[in-house]
């Protein structure tokens, strides 16, 4: 009987460490935790798991996202994704456990028409993205190539609170939608980041070096008014229910009073494709494979 290569995954409770597990158990042995078990925050508890377990990779999911309290809870962010990364790193460090790490397309500034690449400087205009950056610097500060960091962008699935499952639960509702039309991203299905991150784990397993930072998002790109519209679609050819009543409307940012986000944080993932030798496909491919329970 093979031996499971053994995965310590931080984070279990959301929607992308739930996903890594019910896609990828059958090829690995995860230990998981949630921050109550877990806080990435204290050193001591990382390194009483990592002795214990002794795994071979450690993913980071843990995280403090939400975007808008970041801004009057800055010390909790920079705590989680700043304190809590520079744990992971030393403790990963010490004991020869290769650490993958997911940021964000918010530590750009959005401010140009052209997906970014990894080369570009970061410059974040929220707290959220800059505890966020701050986190990828001290991983990057490293001496030791033990790790990698995967930046995400707008992450969905049909697990916990996120875009797609708080549109459906509004159009379930029958209400009215206004969504933005002038910020432009790309939709990233957890399932599209669990399928690569394993081609990536069975590269590093076979002796394969990476880089310390890729962006790992599909193709295209379009608003959060354009993904509500498709989910909106979606649900009308794959639901019962006609939803013939229910409209989306664009509408402009409004960030008074809110925490400022990038116009434009698309970012290119080339580099990744090119490394892998796949050729991704457009975000709708993954959001019609990997959506919602209809």
């Amino acid at each position: 009987m093979k031996i499971k290569i053994k995965i310590l995954l931080t984070g279990k409770n959301g929607q992308l460490a739930k996903t890594i597990v019910s896609h990828l158990k059958k090829d690995y042995k995860f230990i998981s935790y949630s921050k109550q078990r877990l806080d990435i925050t204290k050193k001591n508890e990382i390194e009483k798991y990592v002795k214990i377990h002794k795994p071979r990779f450690l993913i980071n999911t843990a995280a403090y996202n939400d975007v808008e309290k970041s801004e009057k809870k800055d010390l909790q962010s920079k705590k989680v994704n700043c304190l809590g990364v520079k744990n992971l790193k030393e403790i990963c460090f010490e004991n020869n456990v290769f650490l993958i790490h997911f940021s964000t397309d918010y530590v750009f500034d959005g401010k140009q028409n052209m997906p970014y690449k990894e080369l570009l400087k970061p410059k974040p205009i929220n707290k959220y993205g800059k505890s966020k950056l701050d986190g990828e610097k001290i991983l990057l500060s490293s001496k030791k190539l033990n790790f990698i960091i995967l930046r995400l962008s707008w992450v969905y699935s049909n697990l916990g609170k996120n875009f797609l499952t708080k549109i459906v639960k509004q159009i379930k509702k029958n209400n009215n939608l206004n969504v933005v039309s002038d910020q432009f991203g790309i939709p990233t299905s957890t399932g599209f980041v669990v399928f690569y991150l394993n081609k990536i784990l069975k590269e590093i397993i076979k002796g394969e070096k990476f880089e310390k930072i890729y962006h790992l998002t599909p193709n295209g790109n379009t608003t959060w008014y354009g993904f509500s519209k498709m989910i909106l679609k979606f649900l009308k050819k794959n639901s019962n229910t006609r939803f013939t009543k229910i409209n989306i409307l664009p509408t402009t940012s409004n960030f008074k009073g809110k925490a400022l986000r990038p116009l434009y944080s698309v970012m290119s993932s080339k580099k990744i494709q090119k490394k892998l030798n796949n050729s991704f496909h457009d975000w709708k491919f993954y959001f019609r494979k990997h959506c919602i329970d209809k």
